[in-house]
């Protein structure tokens, strides 16, 4: 019995032995696969700048050697890539300059159709030249601000519109001064909703004034 328990233990002191020099060839075997992993990465990343470098001096270098010397002849109607427009635009720019519209002149729009003649009962509801209370935005701005007459309003009005007329007019021009005609109507409507925006300048208000006129123009 005393030899069993004797071998019993140096079999398990050599079981020990083994399993600490597996942990520690395990443990060896990783902290070299994280350094070659490291170094293979460096590498890459160096071989990618020599290659990025590389690359540079050659196109460097191959413009300023003659196509003639390479024994390749470009032809007459091949097309250009983008690098050869930039490298045009850059070296026009450095030697005479590019003009400050680019290097065609720009495009002429469309022209302008002629205003439509607005009818219908909806338009008066709408709006009128003064904008007085009976269109239906006037008197519900009206009712919210707790006034009876339209004075201040139109007065308003007037002003925005005169001082954005010229630029509408270059636009847009209209024909008669009247909403009937479709560019003095967006004119017109312009210059009352941001005489509105100016009166008006809480939100929860602005979005009771457009819903109630949206309700009373859909119940009228």
């Amino acid at each position: 019995q005393t030899i069993h328990a004797t071998m019993l233990i140096q079999h398990s002191a050599r079981l020990a032995r083994i399993v600490q020099t597996c942990n520690k060839a395990l443990l060896l075997l990783i902290v070299c696969l994280f350094i070659t992993r490291t170094a293979f990465v460096e590498c890459l990343e160096h071989i990618n700048f020599r290659r990025s470098l590389l690359k540079r001096s050659l196109v460097a270098g191959s413009a300023a050697i003659p196509l003639s010397w390479t024994g390749y002849t470009p032809q007459a109607n091949a097309i250009q890539g983008a690098a050869e427009y930039d490298l045009e635009y850059y070296m026009r720019d450095l030697v005479k300059g590019n003009p400050k519209q680019g290097t065609r002149p720009a495009s002429t729009g469309p022209p302008v159709p002629s205003p439509r003649t607005l009818q219908g009962p909806l338009l008066p509801m709408l709006l009128n030249e003064k904008c007085s209370e009976s269109c239906v935005p006037t008197g519900v701005l009206l009712d919210l601000l707790s006034l009876k007459q339209s004075s201040f309003i139109e007065e308003k009005v007037e002003s925005i519109r005169n001082a954005a007329s010229r630029s509408f007019l270059a636009k847009a021009p209209w024909k008669e001064e009247s909403v009937a005609d479709q560019y003095y109507f967006d004119l017109t409507a312009y210059a009352f909703w941001k005489a509105t925006a100016e009166v008006l300048t809480e939100y929860k208000i602005r979005d009771k004034f457009a819903r109630d006129v949206g309700r009373k123009i859909f119940s009228s």
